[in-house]
């Protein structure tokens, strides 16, 4: 069983229709202006707060849904390719993750370890001290670009449910200041691997100009210790 999650603000989310023959259910969570209906008994949508950007819903909804997970879960933006320098995958792509699979568009993180970016990192914290005040500094140079990846069950369940709690509450996702959800989307690695080993999945066909970007790699297979 596949379970698809859209994080959405007012983005036209309709492209995700196609999908529903092939998923358990759809969870929308709805951050937007924009009143979303739902046409079929498969989708559920949540109107929520506009925080925490992607990575409030994801650890949010593992929270929630931590004793019904499927097999896999799929995390997708409510738009896909937004940014000609932001990879993203195929979406069929994210749909053929095995239970010991992470699928998404890897990339090398920015070894400056800050960001000041639109808006002020108001706390003037490095990632790897706001990594070490919510225990998850484990050391990994990639990240999934944008967040949009899928996830098998066996490698969220690694961790009990209070794991996610604790980064809900504690990773100030919800503060006004957005420096903490990019934060810990370049840290989706360190969240979900934590010091595990793993290896590289090859995908041919994506390629990118970008310098950052794993040419060819769409994700990472978990080798448990």
């Amino acid at each position: 069983m596949i379970d698809l999650v859209i994080t959405r603000f007012d983005e036209n989310i309709e492209w995700s229709n196609s999908l529903i023959p092939y998923i358990n259910k759809r969870h929308i969570y709805n951050k937007g202006t924009g009143k979303l209906i739902c046409s079929d008994d498969k989708t559920f949508i949540y109107n929520s707060k506009n925080e925490g950007r992607e990575s409030l819903t994801i650890l949010q909804h593992i929270y929630d849904n931590y004793d019904k997970l499927p097999d896999c879960v799929v995390f997708l933006q409510g738009k896909l390719y937004d940014k000609q320098d932001h990879s993203t995958l195929p979406v069929n792509e994210y749909f053929n993750c095995l239970h010991n699979q992470i699928i998404g568009s890897l990339r090398y993180k920015d070894q400056t370890n800050s960001w000041l970016g639109v808006g002020v990192n108001i706390e003037k914290i490095s990632i790897l001290e706001w990594q070490k005040s919510i225990d998850i500094c484990n050391g990994q140079k990639i990240y999934i670009r944008c967040n949009n990846f899928s996830i098998g069950k066996s490698i969220i369940k690694k961790f009990p449910k209070e794991y996610y709690k604790n980064l809900i509450d504690n990773a100030q996702l919800k503060s006004k200041n957005p420096f903490s959800a990019y934060f810990c989307e370049l840290s989706n690695i360190d969240i979900f691997v934590g010091k595990s080993t793993y290896k590289l999945l090859k995908l041919d066909t994506h390629k990118t100009k970008n310098k950052n970007d794993l040419q060819g790699i769409k994700g990472l297979e978990i080798c448990w210790n």
